[in-house]
């Protein structure tokens, strides 16, 4: 065979410029393909498993439920560095949030709800201690996230579902050496028992609530 059989046909009907026009519609609709596959060239899209789902489910109610006490202790807090720290925990949770967000709606990862619940809330709101309270509580919930975050680490499918777990991982192992350090300095222990009503530790919060009233002493009685 000759070179010239090795040639595409060429159809003398179709313009030039209809030609390059049909190569480009081609090569836009293959960028988009490959775009919608894995949102950046060349990297493909994993199909969310049972373990992204619940980490984006537990970790947006979990998030939702925090967010309230360190709104909280930016301004209730006695200490400084607990309003700084409650501040830096603010800013990072509604960045966590939003991004939760979207990557639920990419993925159609529905049944992720806000978090209704006020009862950790209204315990270190009310708490004798302001400050010991808060500590004490945030220490149980970064424990929580932490293991709500190393889980999807350690079974989820997803890329960036698993890099936001691990970022969230890294930042809270952080603020949980730091509250635990703090409360060791001020209080000297951990998560210790609920302080006595009567007698709570310092460090803001509300007063120290007034001691219980005497019981009324009895008269001696009149001689006969």
């Amino acid at each position: 065979m000759g070179a010239d059989e090795y040639r595409p046909a060429y159809d003398p009907s179709v313009p030039s410029w209809r030609l390059g026009s049909l190569l480009l519609a081609a090569a836009v609709a293959a960028g988009l393909t490959s775009c919608d596959s894995g949102g950046a060239l060349g990297e493909v899209r994993h199909t969310p498993n049972a373990a992204d789902a619940a980490f984006l489910r537990s970790i947006t109610e979990h998030e939702e439920s925090t967010l309230g006490i360190t709104r909280l202790a930016q301004h209730r807090a006695l200490r400084a560095e607990l309003r700084g720290i409650a501040r830096t925990m603010t800013s990072e949770q509604h960045a966590d949030l939003r991004e939760l967000g979207s990557l639920a709606k990419a993925l159609r990862i529905h049944g992720v709800r806000r978090s209704t619940a006020s009862g950790v809330l209204a315990r270190v709101k009310d708490a004798p201690s302001f400050d010991y309270e808060f500590m004490r509580t945030m220490i149980e919930q970064i424990q929580r996230a932490i293991a709500i975050a190393h889980h999807e680490v350690s079974f989820g499918s997803d890329p960036q579902v698993k890099r936001l777990a691990a970022a969230i991982e890294s930042s809270r192992k952080k603020e949980l050496e730091r509250i635990r350090t703090w409360l060791h300095t001020w209080y000297g222990g951990d998560i210790q028992p609920s302080p006595p009503s009567l007698q709570p530790p310092g460090g803001g919060g509300n007063q120290t609530p007034s001691p219980a009233p005497r019981p009324p002493q009895r008269k001696p009685p009149v001689p006969l």
